[in-house]
């Protein structure tokens, strides 16, 4: 068994030379955090039309921008391994993907990625801001990330980001990443950010709930806009979904629909769409 430090290495220094990594994501699946984008994904590989990634969540426009170009194309499927493909299904358009959560909420990907990618298509899933934070809250209890209350963790984020933030960079970095459970929500300033560098027609917005309703129109949906068959499997199960209660105090949950409610009517605003929630 290969240690962690070595592997490491293996990882990050030494397999992106290995081989002729050529391939780039076409489209890349950027959010929200706890709104259904690992079902999505795991949807994603049973697709014949499209080529999946090495790993879901490369985080590379977060985390490891570091690292470089030809570390993240390592990811991919190379075109050598595209053609093989093709050559398998008969398809002629094969997409790659990618699908990592948190750049919807970092804010420096969304300039990163349209440097780096400026041809690519984006995916968007928004979910109940007061469910996406009971989900993302439960999500890091599991994780033993948060030792707080649920209604500590919510009340006392904005204190806790700011005194993140006045401490250092790392703590501040530290403390978006994990304990931003309101912030996550506010999905109309995060989805502008990603509007200043792409233009509306390669953004796809799709409301969590009703894809989990009706996954055969969120795929057809999905279908149109990446310009590729896409097809619901005879069977679909829940992917990476939390056991803990689903309820919450009427006071917390009126709490984050304040927080939230002008942000959330911006979003659908610009979508031309009535709000979901």
């Amino acid at each position: 068994m290969i240690r962690q430090p070595a592997a490491k290495v293996w990882r990050e220094r030494i397999r992106p030379f290995t081989g002729n990594f050529d391939g780039e994501p076409d489209f890349l699946v950027i959010g929200a955090q706890k709104a259904s984008t690992t079902w999505l994904s795991h949807l994603f590989t049973q697709q014949p039309s499209l080529l999946k990634p090495k790993i879901k969540e490369i985080h590379y426009f977060n985390r490891h921008y570091d690292l470089g170009p030809r570390w993240y194309r390592s990811h991919f499927a190379s075109s050598e391994q595209a053609e093989a493909r093709a050559l398998e299904t008969g398809l002629t358009r094969l997409l790659r993907y990618e699908a990592t959560p948190d750049y919807l909420f970092d804010a420096g990907a969304a300039a990163r990625i349209a440097a780096d990618l400026p041809k690519a298509r984006l995916v968007v899933l928004v979910r109940d801001p007061v469910w996406r934070a009971v989900s993302g809250y439960n999500h890091m209890v599991r994780a033993g990330l948060e030792k707080r209350s649920l209604e500590s963790a919510i009340l006392g984020e904005d204190e806790q980001l700011e005194q993140a933030r006045r401490t250092s960079p790392e703590a501040y970095r530290h403390a978006l990443e994990f304990h931003s459970y309101v912030a996550r929500g506010l999905y109309f300033d995060q989805i502008q950010r990603y509007r200043s560098h792409f233009a509306d027609r390669d953004i796809q917005v799709l409301v969590y709930e009703e894809l989990i309703a009706d996954p055969q129109a969120g795929l057809e949906q999905l279908a149109t806009f990446l310009d590729v068959p896409l097809t619901l499997p005879a069977r679909v199960t829940a992917q990476n979904v939390g056991r803990y209660e689903r309820k919450v105090d009427p006071g917390i949950e009126r709490y984050i629909r304040d927080a939230t409610d002008a942000d959330t009517t911006a979003l659908f605003s610009a979508l031309g769409r009535p709000r979901p929630w």
